[in-house]
Protein backbone atom coordinates (compact mmCIF):
# COMPACT_ATOMS: atom_id res chain seq x y z
CA UNK A 1 0.00 0.00 0.00
CA UNK A 2 1.34 3.44 -0.92
CA UNK A 3 -0.11 6.50 0.80
CA UNK A 4 0.67 10.11 -0.03
CA UNK A 5 -0.26 13.51 1.41
CA UNK A 6 1.13 17.03 1.82
CA UNK A 7 2.80 17.91 5.11
CA UNK A 8 1.50 21.06 6.78
CA UNK A 9 4.16 23.67 7.64
CA UNK A 10 5.46 23.29 11.22
CA UNK A 11 3.79 19.91 11.82
CA UNK A 12 5.73 16.93 13.15
CA UNK A 13 5.83 14.11 10.65
CA UNK A 14 4.76 11.36 13.11
CA UNK A 15 1.80 13.45 14.30
CA UNK A 16 0.81 14.25 10.72
CA UNK A 17 0.75 10.57 9.74
CA UNK A 18 -1.33 9.46 12.72
CA UNK A 19 -3.82 12.33 12.21
CA UNK A 20 -4.08 11.83 8.46
CA UNK A 21 -4.57 8.05 8.63
CA UNK A 22 -5.90 7.21 12.13
CA UNK A 23 -7.47 4.02 10.73
CA UNK A 24 -3.99 2.66 10.00
CA UNK A 25 -1.47 4.32 12.31
CA UNK A 26 -1.10 5.32 15.91
CA UNK A 27 1.68 7.80 16.59
CA UNK A 28 3.81 4.93 17.92
CA UNK A 29 3.30 2.92 14.72
CA UNK A 30 4.08 6.03 12.65
CA UNK A 31 7.38 6.36 14.51
CA UNK A 32 8.15 2.72 13.77
CA UNK A 33 7.49 3.26 10.06
CA UNK A 34 9.93 6.19 10.09
CA UNK A 35 12.51 4.16 11.97
CA UNK A 36 12.16 1.35 9.41
CA UNK A 37 12.79 3.75 6.51
CA UNK A 38 9.28 3.50 5.04
CA UNK A 39 8.42 7.21 5.10
CA UNK A 40 9.70 9.57 2.41
CA UNK A 41 9.60 13.38 2.15
CA UNK A 42 9.95 14.55 -1.44
CA UNK A 43 11.32 11.08 -2.28
CA UNK A 44 14.03 11.21 0.40
CA UNK A 45 13.91 8.92 3.42
CA UNK A 46 12.68 10.67 6.57
CA UNK A 47 15.12 9.91 9.39
CA UNK A 48 13.46 11.58 12.41
CA UNK A 49 9.97 11.32 13.87
CA UNK A 50 10.29 14.93 15.05
CA UNK A 51 10.96 16.22 11.52
CA UNK A 52 9.15 19.46 10.64
CA UNK A 53 9.03 21.59 7.49
CA UNK A 54 8.67 25.34 7.04
CA UNK A 55 6.87 24.73 3.77
CA UNK A 56 4.54 21.89 2.88
CA UNK A 57 6.16 18.93 1.20
CA UNK A 58 4.94 15.65 -0.23
CA UNK A 59 4.95 12.69 2.17
CA UNK A 60 4.91 9.14 0.84
CA UNK A 61 4.40 6.05 2.98
CA UNK A 62 5.24 2.53 1.87
CA UNK A 63 3.06 0.41 4.11
CA UNK A 64 2.05 -3.23 4.05
CA UNK A 65 -0.90 -3.70 6.42
CA UNK A 66 -0.94 -6.86 8.48
CA UNK A 67 -3.40 -9.49 7.31
CA UNK A 68 -6.57 -9.73 9.35
CA UNK A 69 -6.33 -12.45 11.97
CA UNK A 70 -8.62 -13.57 14.71
CA UNK A 71 -6.31 -14.62 17.48
CA UNK A 72 -7.28 -17.81 19.25
CA UNK A 73 -5.68 -19.44 22.25
CA UNK A 74 -3.76 -22.60 21.39
CA UNK A 75 -4.26 -25.14 24.17
CA UNK A 76 -2.53 -27.95 22.27
CA UNK A 77 1.00 -26.99 23.26
CA UNK A 78 2.78 -24.93 25.91
CA UNK A 79 6.04 -23.17 26.68
CA UNK A 80 7.98 -23.21 29.97
CA UNK A 81 7.25 -20.18 32.15
CA UNK A 82 10.38 -19.40 34.17
CA UNK A 83 8.88 -16.53 36.20
CA UNK A 84 5.81 -14.34 36.26
CA UNK A 85 4.12 -11.67 38.35
CA UNK A 86 1.30 -9.19 37.73
CA UNK A 87 3.29 -7.24 35.16
CA UNK A 88 5.49 -9.61 33.17
CA UNK A 89 6.51 -13.18 32.49
CA UNK A 90 9.79 -14.82 31.50
CA UNK A 91 9.39 -17.75 29.13
CA UNK A 92 11.62 -20.24 27.34
CA UNK A 93 10.71 -20.15 23.67
CA UNK A 94 11.45 -23.45 21.94
CA UNK A 95 13.29 -23.68 18.63
CA UNK A 96 10.99 -23.92 15.63
CA UNK A 97 8.25 -21.66 17.02
CA UNK A 98 7.44 -18.35 15.31
CA UNK A 99 6.91 -15.51 17.80
CA UNK A 100 3.84 -13.82 16.32
CA UNK A 101 1.35 -14.23 13.45
CA UNK A 102 2.27 -13.10 9.98
CA UNK A 103 2.17 -14.16 6.38
CA UNK A 104 2.17 -17.95 6.14
CA UNK A 105 1.81 -18.67 9.87
CA UNK A 106 -0.93 -20.73 11.46
CA UNK A 107 -2.27 -20.79 15.01
CA UNK A 108 0.90 -22.32 16.42
CA UNK A 109 2.84 -19.12 17.12
CA UNK A 110 4.11 -18.12 20.54
CA UNK A 111 1.34 -15.52 20.77
CA UNK A 112 -1.35 -18.18 20.31
CA UNK A 113 0.26 -20.33 23.01
CA UNK A 114 0.65 -17.41 25.43
CA UNK A 115 -3.05 -16.59 25.09
CA UNK A 116 -3.77 -20.02 26.57
CA UNK A 117 -1.11 -19.90 29.30
CA UNK A 118 -1.02 -16.34 30.62
CA UNK A 119 -4.02 -14.59 32.18
CA UNK A 120 -3.51 -11.28 30.38
CA UNK A 121 -1.17 -9.74 27.80
CA UNK A 122 -0.34 -6.13 27.01
CA UNK A 123 -1.90 -4.55 23.93
CA UNK A 124 1.37 -2.93 22.87
CA UNK A 125 1.30 -1.15 19.52
CA UNK A 126 0.19 -4.08 17.36
CA UNK A 127 -2.97 -6.12 17.91
CA UNK A 128 -1.28 -9.21 16.42
CA UNK A 129 1.55 -9.07 18.96
CA UNK A 130 -0.03 -8.87 22.43
CA UNK A 131 2.65 -9.09 25.11
CA UNK A 132 5.52 -9.16 22.63
CA UNK A 133 8.27 -6.68 23.52
CA UNK A 134 11.11 -8.27 21.53
CA UNK A 135 11.60 -11.29 19.29
CA UNK A 136 13.73 -14.32 18.66
CA UNK A 137 14.12 -15.92 15.24
CA UNK A 138 11.87 -18.89 14.61
CA UNK A 139 14.87 -21.25 14.71
CA UNK A 140 16.36 -19.74 17.89
CA UNK A 141 15.34 -20.93 21.33
CA UNK A 142 15.76 -19.17 24.64
CA UNK A 143 14.61 -16.54 27.09
CA UNK A 144 12.00 -13.88 26.29
CA UNK A 145 10.26 -11.34 28.51
CA UNK A 146 6.50 -10.99 27.95
CA UNK A 147 4.56 -7.90 29.06
CA UNK A 148 1.24 -8.40 30.83
CA UNK A 149 0.14 -4.75 30.90
CA UNK A 150 0.83 -1.66 28.78
CA UNK A 151 2.83 0.13 31.46
CA UNK A 152 5.27 -2.79 31.61
CA UNK A 153 5.28 -3.11 27.82
CA UNK A 154 6.35 0.43 27.03
CA UNK A 155 8.85 0.62 29.90
CA UNK A 156 10.47 -2.63 28.77
CA UNK A 157 10.44 -1.47 25.14
CA UNK A 158 12.29 1.66 26.23
CA UNK A 159 14.95 -0.40 27.99
CA UNK A 160 15.49 -2.48 24.85
CA UNK A 161 15.58 0.64 22.68
CA UNK A 162 18.07 2.36 24.99
CA UNK A 163 20.23 -0.80 25.12
CA UNK A 164 19.81 -1.22 28.85
CA UNK A 165 18.92 -4.91 28.63
CA UNK A 166 21.67 -7.52 28.92
CA UNK A 167 21.11 -10.14 26.21
CA UNK A 168 23.50 -13.09 26.17
CA UNK A 169 23.49 -15.96 23.70
CA UNK A 170 25.50 -19.13 23.31
CA UNK A 171 26.16 -20.65 19.93
CA UNK A 172 28.27 -23.24 18.17
CA UNK A 173 29.81 -21.82 15.00
CA UNK A 174 31.95 -23.23 12.21
CA UNK A 175 35.72 -22.86 12.50
CA UNK A 176 38.14 -21.70 15.18
CA UNK A 177 37.07 -18.15 16.04
CA UNK A 178 39.99 -17.10 18.25
CA UNK A 179 42.85 -19.59 18.41
CA UNK A 180 45.38 -17.36 20.21
CA UNK A 181 43.50 -16.28 23.31
CA UNK A 182 40.11 -17.83 23.97
CA UNK A 183 39.43 -15.52 26.91
CA UNK A 184 39.54 -12.25 24.94
CA UNK A 185 36.37 -10.49 23.85
CA UNK A 186 35.92 -9.59 20.20
CA UNK A 187 33.76 -6.57 19.42
CA UNK A 188 32.02 -6.49 16.05
CA UNK A 189 30.46 -3.23 14.85
CA UNK A 190 28.90 -2.37 11.53
CA UNK A 191 25.57 -2.09 9.74
CA UNK A 192 22.78 -4.48 8.83
CA UNK A 193 20.23 -4.30 6.05
CA UNK A 194 18.17 -6.52 3.78
CA UNK A 195 20.28 -8.60 1.38
CA UNK A 196 19.95 -7.03 -2.10
CA UNK A 197 19.72 -10.40 -3.88
CA UNK A 198 18.04 -12.67 -1.32
CA UNK A 199 15.13 -11.15 0.61
CA UNK A 200 15.19 -13.99 3.15
CA UNK A 201 18.60 -12.85 4.36
CA UNK A 202 20.06 -9.87 6.13
CA UNK A 203 23.53 -8.63 5.24
CA UNK A 204 26.17 -7.38 7.69
CA UNK A 205 28.77 -4.91 6.40
CA UNK A 206 31.21 -2.52 8.04
CA UNK A 207 29.78 0.34 5.98
CA UNK A 208 26.07 0.87 5.14
CA UNK A 209 25.03 0.01 1.59
CA UNK A 210 21.78 1.97 1.90
CA UNK A 211 20.50 4.93 3.91
CA UNK A 212 18.02 2.80 5.87
CA UNK A 213 20.62 0.28 7.08
CA UNK A 214 20.86 0.11 10.86
CA UNK A 215 23.86 0.10 13.16
CA UNK A 216 24.72 -3.28 14.63
CA UNK A 217 26.99 -4.02 17.58
CA UNK A 218 27.79 -7.20 19.45
CA UNK A 219 30.72 -8.87 21.15
CA UNK A 220 31.63 -12.49 21.70
CA UNK A 221 34.03 -14.63 23.66
CA UNK A 222 35.26 -18.04 22.57
CA UNK A 223 34.58 -20.60 25.30
CA UNK A 224 35.72 -23.80 23.60
CA UNK A 225 37.10 -25.00 20.28
CA UNK A 226 37.12 -28.40 18.60
CA UNK A 227 38.63 -29.43 15.29
CA UNK A 228 35.72 -27.98 13.33
CA UNK A 229 33.65 -25.81 15.67
CA UNK A 230 33.82 -23.11 18.35
CA UNK A 231 31.42 -22.50 21.21
CA UNK A 232 30.99 -18.75 21.71
CA UNK A 233 29.14 -16.55 24.20
CA UNK A 234 27.60 -13.47 22.59
CA UNK A 235 26.64 -10.17 24.16
CA UNK A 236 24.06 -8.70 21.78
CA UNK A 237 24.04 -4.93 22.21
CA UNK A 238 21.65 -4.12 19.35
CA UNK A 239 18.76 -6.37 18.41
CA UNK A 240 18.67 -6.41 14.62
CA UNK A 241 16.93 -9.10 12.58
CA UNK A 242 19.25 -12.11 12.15
CA UNK A 243 22.08 -10.03 13.62
CA UNK A 244 24.15 -12.84 15.13
CA UNK A 245 23.60 -15.15 12.18
CA UNK A 246 24.39 -12.53 9.52
CA UNK A 247 27.41 -11.20 11.43
CA UNK A 248 29.00 -14.60 12.04
CA UNK A 249 28.38 -15.59 8.42
CA UNK A 250 30.17 -12.44 7.28
CA UNK A 251 33.11 -13.43 9.52
CA UNK A 252 33.08 -16.86 7.81
CA UNK A 253 32.00 -18.54 11.05
CA UNK A 254 28.29 -19.22 10.36
CA UNK A 255 26.20 -20.64 13.17
CA UNK A 256 26.12 -24.41 13.14
CA UNK A 257 22.87 -25.70 11.68
CA UNK A 258 22.01 -22.43 9.94
CA UNK A 259 20.50 -23.42 6.59
CA UNK A 260 19.87 -19.81 5.53
CA UNK A 261 23.40 -18.42 5.93
CA UNK A 262 25.45 -21.54 5.18
CA UNK A 263 25.34 -24.79 3.19
CA UNK A 264 25.23 -27.31 6.01
CA UNK A 265 25.45 -30.51 3.96
CA UNK A 266 28.22 -29.14 1.75
CA UNK A 267 30.29 -28.12 4.79
CA UNK A 268 29.75 -31.46 6.52
CA UNK A 269 30.77 -33.36 3.40
CA UNK A 270 34.24 -31.77 3.62
CA UNK A 271 34.87 -33.04 7.16
CA UNK A 272 35.91 -36.40 8.59
CA UNK A 273 32.99 -36.34 11.02
CA UNK A 274 31.32 -39.75 11.37
CA UNK A 275 27.98 -40.27 9.64
CA UNK A 276 26.15 -40.73 12.93
CA UNK A 277 27.58 -37.45 14.18
CA UNK A 278 26.62 -35.67 10.97
CA UNK A 279 23.04 -36.84 11.52
CA UNK A 280 23.25 -35.50 15.06
CA UNK A 281 24.18 -32.06 13.71
CA UNK A 282 21.60 -32.09 10.91
CA UNK A 283 18.83 -33.06 13.32
CA UNK A 284 20.00 -30.61 15.99
CA UNK A 285 18.53 -27.52 14.34
CA UNK A 286 20.10 -24.09 14.80
CA UNK A 287 22.78 -24.15 17.51
CA UNK A 288 21.98 -20.68 18.84
CA UNK A 289 20.27 -19.98 22.16
CA UNK A 290 19.32 -16.89 24.17
CA UNK A 291 20.69 -18.02 27.52
CA UNK A 292 20.57 -14.87 29.67
CA UNK A 293 18.27 -11.86 30.05
CA UNK A 294 18.87 -9.14 32.63
CA UNK A 295 16.90 -5.90 33.06
CA UNK A 296 15.20 -3.58 35.54
CA UNK A 297 11.65 -4.54 36.52
CA UNK A 298 9.39 -1.90 34.92
CA UNK A 299 7.35 -1.38 38.09
CA UNK A 300 9.33 -2.52 41.15
CA UNK A 301 12.66 -1.27 39.68
CA UNK A 302 14.31 -4.47 40.93
CA UNK A 303 17.16 -5.95 38.90
CA UNK A 304 15.99 -9.21 37.34
CA UNK A 305 18.52 -11.69 35.95
CA UNK A 306 17.52 -14.99 34.34
CA UNK A 307 19.74 -17.69 32.86
CA UNK A 308 19.21 -21.03 31.14
CA UNK A 309 21.61 -23.99 31.05
CA UNK A 310 22.78 -25.24 27.68
CA UNK A 311 20.56 -28.01 26.28
CA UNK A 312 21.73 -31.55 25.67
CA UNK A 313 22.12 -31.00 21.92
CA UNK A 314 24.70 -28.28 22.65
CA UNK A 315 26.64 -30.43 25.10
CA UNK A 316 26.78 -33.35 22.66
CA UNK A 317 28.82 -31.29 20.17
CA UNK A 318 31.76 -31.55 22.60
CA UNK A 319 32.21 -35.18 21.53
CA UNK A 320 32.75 -34.21 17.88
CA UNK A 321 36.45 -33.45 17.52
Amino acid sequence: MHLEFDLEPGQRIDTAISEKYPQYFSRTLAQKLIKDGKVFIDDEICKKSSHKEDHGKSVKIHYEPSPEYNLHANHQTSVPIIFQDRHLAIIHKPAGMTVHPGSGTGEDTLVHVLLAQIDRLSEGSDKLRPGIVHRLDRETEGLMVIAKDNRAHFELASQFSERKVLKEYHGWVWGVTNPLDNSSEQIVEGFIGRHPKDRKKMLFEHFPLHANWKTARMSFTTLKTTKYFSLIKINLQTGRTHQIRATMAKMEHPVLGDTVYSHVLRRLSKTSILSVQKEQIINGGLFLMATRLSFIHPVTKELLDFQLPLPERFININSIL
